[in-house]
């Protein structure tokens, strides 16, 4: 999209013969739409009769608020275009109502507010096709099935901006204890260029407690202010918006949240999503004391801007980490281990001059006694009657005496007798990943590796609200019906400070009514929550499965990371890939490879993409390109066109062609089809129990 074409207007067989060229390789005509909620069609110019193809309009910005009450959820949307083509653009703004019960619905332009018409999705549909026929773009069709209202006759000058603002008002079933927050993003995929500005923030202003908070969709930073107001909120420049925005939240006074979200029944297995949200800051008690231990890489795999960036994790957490009556100590790890003392310090000014001075003027170099640096901490480490913390610094990468992963974690689990929460905090050029993360996960800690990418800040503030002493430890689930159930991770972590913990299962069980039992202790003393799922469609979400496949991907890698080269782990990994369109450590762009894992290059792939496995919720970070989920439906581009990947083409197959009568009617028919056939003018897919295949040419 967005091809402009300089056309001699006299040509006419000319410029036939362009136009026929752009619908062989897939170029449509027209803007097609733009939509942040709502979509702005720009009407192709005609020459002689003939459609020109037309630059869609870039959005400049997109700003969307959303405040979520204990009864109603308010909505702004702002969008601003810009027409960048060499004349002016007639134009149509729509924007679907997806959400039958709103009200106070308003669209501005240009802060005057604009005369709009509802219109049924019956009524919409002729507009629709009149639309699509015209840009001979697919794109607008996602909008088939919804009410939508619009605006007409809007004009955008060459070189012009229009913003539009949006806002209405949905409310809220009072017996729903969970929301999910779901911002339209069709006009930010298709945007011309990059979106300069997007900001995306929801606030939460009620009265009952914010418990779990999520997305799949995007990474975000959400900020708490009281127990039942938090904000969070999402921004990027020049960036290309590929996702709808997607936002989960839960309710509850309980002292323990518990709540679980299930996919669609398959073949009578079922996964899952255990959302657990540990008591509310109010029924927190004061932390106890504790011991904490820095273990910070200065060998020579460690550059200046790496060294520093390790020094503020310690300084910041001297600071702000250490209370009254803790204790600490810093051990820089080299070729040799060196230790600011050979005992616990208490936390006094001088100590803590002492520490930072320690760290001044480091010159890295040397290799690197991963192994004894790590075991020296725990050996200090040795109170049972106060909390001890083990923070990690570094590339998590051994090339002096034990190096061996599997040797590592043994010992750790072995040496570390009083129960030390290890923290590891990730930084170098090419980090063991997979070796940091999981001494973190087996000591019930957390881990933060920091790409180099956003706020420094932020992230470290982020990484040291875990490293308070736990609130919810030991904690396991039970699927009572199904005592062999995959629950990922096997081993869940603590929870910390204003930390929640999703946990994912698959199960199958006899009965069509799951009962699960979350088990777990607070503050030392044990508790448990009983919860019945059913087969509601209100408890099914799409994002679900694909969450469950992810960590299921992550339990797989980390076993091949491990012990390497067992036939049946890799089999598993290659099936999970072409499941879900994952990534693999050697075929990053192809997940049918049959490419063995230890190439060179892949053992750094596969601890960056074991991280995200076990640790993202968002889909987009492990998807291969040329995939696209929609809904439960997975599609890859091959040759030209998008097929369903389950898809089986046979002497049976039902052919339509590209913008004919037969291919309206059946998105008259099937109107849920729109945002699949919105991928793109040939698709092959399954409606129903039949093959269908769309060309731009056939019968």
């Amino acid at each position: 999209m967005g091809t402009s074409f300089v056309i001699d207007i006299h040509a006419k067989a000319k410029l036939t013969a362009i136009l026929a060229v752009c619908i062989c390789v897939g170029i449509f005509l027209g803007a097609g739409c733009c939509l942040a909620g709502g979509a702005l069609y720009a009407y192709p110019l005609q020459i002689n009769g003939q459609a020109v193809a037309t630059a869609r309009p870039s959005i400049l910005a997109s700003k969307s608020m959303v405040t979520v009450s204990d009864t109603e959820v308010k909505h702004r949307i702002d969008q601003t275009f810009y027409n960048n083509n060499d004349y002016p653009l007639e134009c149509l703004f729509i924007y679907p109502l997806t959400d039958h019960d709103v009200s106070q619905l308003e669209i501005r332009l240009n802060g005057a507010v604009a005369q709009l018409d509802k219109l049924t999705a019956t009524q919409f549909f002729p507009i629709l096709r009149d639309l699509v026929e015209k840009s001979s773009d697919p794109s607008l069709l996602e909008l088939a099935g919804n009410e939508v209202a619009i605006v007409r006759g809007l004009n955008i000058p060459i070189k012009g901006q229009k913003t539009f603002t949006i806002s209405y008002t949905t409310e809220i079933p009072q017996t729903r204890d969970r929301i999910e927050i779901h911002l339209p993003m069709i006009g930010e995929r298709y945007s011309l260029a990059p979106v300069e500005n997007f900001r995306v923030g929801v606030r939460f202003k009620g009265e009952v407690p914010v418990r779990s908070v999520f997305s799949p969709s995007h990474h975000i930073l959400s900020t708490r202010e009281t127990p039942s107001r938090l904000m969070v909120s999402l921004g990027e420049n020049q960036k290309r918006i590929r996702e709808d925005f997607r936002l989960f939240a839960t309710f509850s006074r309980d002292e323990i949240d518990f709540q679980v979200l299930t996919s669609p029944p398959s073949n009578a297995t079922r996964r899952f999503l255990a959302l657990v949200s540990q008591p509310i800051p109010a029924q927190w008690v004061r932390e106890p004391d504790k011991d904490v231990v820095f273990v910070v890489d200065t060998s020579g795999s460690i550059d200046k801007k790496q060294m520093k960036l390790a020094s503020r994790v310690i300084s910041f957490g001297l600071d702000k980490a250490l209370n009254r009556n803790d204790r600490f100590n810093i051990i820089k790890v080299g070729t040799r281990t060196t230790k600011l003392s050979d005992y616990l310090l208490a936390n006094t000014e001088q100590n803590i001059l002492d520490g930072l001075k320690f760290l001044e003027n480091v010159d890295c170099k040397g290799g690197t006694d991963f192994y004894n640096g790590v075991i020296t901490g725990l050996e200090q480490l040795n109170s049972k009657r106060r909390s001890s913390v083990l923070i990690l610094i570094g590339d998590g990468r051994g090339t002096v005496g034990i190096t061996d992963a599997e040797r590592i974690l043994e010992d750790v689990r072995k040496y570390n007798r009083t129960k030390v929460r290890i923290h590891s905090f990730i930084v170098g050029n090419k980090p063991d990943i997979a070796l940091m993360d999981k001494l973190a996960a087996i000591s019930k800690g957390h881990s933060a590796n920091y790409d180099g990418k956003g706020s420094f800040q932020p992230f470290l503030n982020r990484f040291y609200s875990n490293i308070s002493s736990s609130v919810m430890t030991d904690i396991s689930l039970e699927v009572s019906n199904d005592p062999v159930a995959l629950i990922y991770p096997d081993s869940a972590s603590d929870l910390f400070g204003d930390d929640s913990l999703i946990l994912a299962g698959e199960t199958s069980p006899l009965e069509s009514v799951i009962k699960m039992k979350l088990k777990a202790k607070v503050l030392g003393k044990p508790k448990s929550v009983t919860t019945v799922i059913g087969g509601s469609p209100e408890d099914s979400y799409d994002f679900v499965a694909p969450l469950f496949g992810m960590r299921r991907m992550a339990a797989l890698l980390e076993r091949e990371w491990i012990k390497g080269g067992e036939t049946g782990t890799r089999e598993q990994i290659s099936r999970l890939a072409q499941e879900y369109g994952f990534k693999t450590p050697t075929a990053v762009f192809h997940p049918y490879s049959d490419a063995g894992i230890h190439t060179p290059g892949a053992q750094s792939d596969l601890g960056k993409l074991l991280w995200l496995y076990r640790n993202s919720n968002v889909l987009s970070d492990v998807q291969v390109d040329g995939f696209q989920r929609v809904g439960n439906r997975l599609f890859k581009y091959v040759d030209g066109m998008w097929m369903e990947t389950n898809f089986k083409q046979s002497r049976q197959s039902k052919y339509t062609k590209f913008m004919s009568q037969a291919y309206f009617e059946l998105i008259k028919t099937h109107p849920n089809l729109g945002k699949v056939l919105s991928l793109g003018p040939e698709i092959a897919l399954n409606i129903d129990k039949d093959a269908v295949v769309i060309k731009l040419a056939g019968e």
